[in-house]
């Protein structure tokens, strides 16, 4: 008991003195944003030990309970997003969904390489899980190569160290955001693409702006982002493929998109494959 009381007070001190540095670093609001989400978490938490009829589940891990929690984004707050049992977000949760239910076509093939830049554990796992494909992690940051459990290239995406058409499958899942030239990242994807292989992409939307705005500076509150993205304007961006968009009512039910707390508007799949020349 003392044990967990020590426990509960070194958590409190690191939360003070997390919140009060941002506040000196960025303002009151950002500090009042922190300590909202803790709150709302806190009181998340609760109900997911008190209720008994879940109201929400997990795909990616069969998790079940009144809610997910809310991620604190720097200047707002996201309700509803981390599953506390295995931290998969909303796109996570579509992309797994997506997999089970109308997976790529490079997915059903007898063999074949895939790419995975930045690499999330909970897409990882599903790949490993297939005899069929051998996985390679890629990303610019040594950190998020290592470690994995699969085969990993430290690398830029807009200078990708591969050769032309050598990839089945890519997943290039809230990458684009970070890249200085996300045109010369696209048409990396494009050469190292086969010419029946598949590429998913997909980033964040900021929802009510009308096109996509190149950011000056990468912004420490969109978690340095350089640009951020349009819905109305983003599929135009992906010059040089035929692209299908994958909503989340085209693998789940209206029922299912309210239970695993997926977003119908911001979330959009991006199956990619390079245009016939």
């Amino acid at each position: 008991m003392g044990q967990r009381l020590a426990f509960d007070a070194r958590v409190l001190l690191e939360e003070v003195c997390y919140v009060f540095h941002r506040v000196r670093a960025r303002g009151w609001h950002h500090g009042w944003v922190h300590v909202k989400t803790c709150a709302i978490n806190v009181g998340v938490r609760v109900m997911n030990r008190c209720v008994r009829n879940p109201r929400v589940s997990c795909p990616c891990c069969g998790w079940q309970g009144y809610g997910f929690y809310w991620v604190d984004c720097g200047a707002f707050v996201v309700p509803w997003v981390e599953c506390p049992h295995c931290h998969a977000h909303e796109r996570w949760r579509l992309m797994r969904l997506f997999l089970d239910r109308r997976p790529p076509a490079f997915i059903k093939r007898d063999s074949g390489v895939v790419l995975h830049f930045s690499p999330e554990y909970h897409i990882t796992s599903f790949l490993e899980a297939l005899p069929n494909l051998r996985c390679i992690a890629t990303d610019y940051t040594p950190h998020m190569v290592l470690g994995r459990g699969i085969p990993g290239v430290q690398a830029d995406i807009q200078h990708m160290p591969f050769p032309d058409a050598c990839f089945d499958g890519i997943f290039c899942l809230h990458v684009l955001e970070h890249v200085p030239d996300d045109g010369m990242g696209l048409a990396e994807l494009r050469r190292i693409l086969k010419s029946d292989g598949e590429a998913v992409i997909m980033v964040p939307f900021m929802m009510e702006w009308p096109g996509t705005v190149e950011f000056p500076a990468p912004d420490p509150d969109q978690f340095d982002h350089v640009r951020g993205y349009s819905p109305l304007d983003f599929k135009e961006r992906l010059v040089g493929f035929d692209v299908e968009e994958i909503f989340p009512l085209d693998v789940m039910s209206p029922a299912e998109a309210v239970r695993h707390q997926i977003p119908l508007d911001s979330q959009i799949i991006y199956l990619c494959r390079r245009k016939k020349v």
